[in-house]
């Protein structure tokens, strides 16, 4: 009797122990990105790790571990006690051995309530950080022109975006007659394209140094037009210039 006594208890306690366990857990694990058991107890591990070092012992999160491609997007996320998200971070990491470097910045960031990338450090620093960031796309151009008043050449240099031209600009009028005088101008640019099609009138200004004969100060520039076959390697300006 006593031995079945015995039983009757190791088997209670073997039935309550297990529920206890899991509501002591303090990290919970949503999702395995396909890998093995092991692996996703190991990340939970590493997590409980990082949260007990700082200090953190009756607070509740869940770690979400999913994937695409390559990658392996990490989200920690702390819950209040009726279940409602309190404070989230992500970060991915670009092969699993990372894990260990980005939970505990992903704790880190949750806790201190700062965002994950203020957590990088000289050593912590993961692959998706260091990749180059891509920009939009620019063209260069070299232009050539004549003034039709008072005449002369035109040059410039020219960095444009869909809607957007930058330039840097040389221009210069010969001397006409014994009484004419010669000017010339060096600054910089810019103008707005209202269309990004293969026609568009556009409108902009400039400002740099100016010189008349022996005279020489500085100037600005007012100027509107449209610029014609922007989808070909080869385009046309016409604008008016004041200033």
């Amino acid at each position: 009797m006593r031995r079945f006594i015995n039983a009757l208890a190791v088997g209670a306690l073997l039935v309550t122990a297990a529920p206890m366990a899991r509501a002591q857990e303090m990290v919970r694990v949503e999702g395995d990105g396909g890998f093995d058991l092991e692996t996703v107890r190991t990340l939970q591990s590493i997590t409980e790790a990082a949260l007990r070092q700082h200090g953190v012992v009756d607070r509740h999160f869940v770690l979400r571990v999913g994937r695409l491609g390559r990658r392996i997007p990490l989200s920690l996320e702390e819950t209040a006690r009726d279940g409602t998200p309190a404070r989230v971070a992500s970060l991915a990491a670009s092969e699993i051995e990372e894990a260990d470097v980005v939970i505990p910045r992903l704790v880190e960031a949750v806790l201190s309530r700062k965002d994950v990338a203020d957590t990088a450090r000289f050593r912590t620093v993961v692959e998706v950080e260091t990749e180059e960031v891509k920009k939009l796309p620019s063209e260069r151009h070299w232009t050539f022109g004549a003034a039709v008043a008072p005449g002369g050449l035109y040059s410039a240099y020219t960095r444009e975006t869909a809607h957007w031209r930058v330039e840097l600009t040389l221009q210069g009028t010969g001397k006409v007659g014994e009484t004419g005088s010669g000017a010339g101008f060096f600054g910089v640019g810019a103008a707005w394209l209202v269309s990004d099609g293969s026609f568009s009138p556009f409108i902009g200004g400039g400002a740099g140094m100016v010189w008349v004969d022996d005279r020489e100060g500085t100037g600005v520039h007012l100027e509107a037009g449209m610029e014609m076959l922007r989808l070909h390697r080869m385009r046309f300006i016409i604008a008016a210039r004041g200033g």
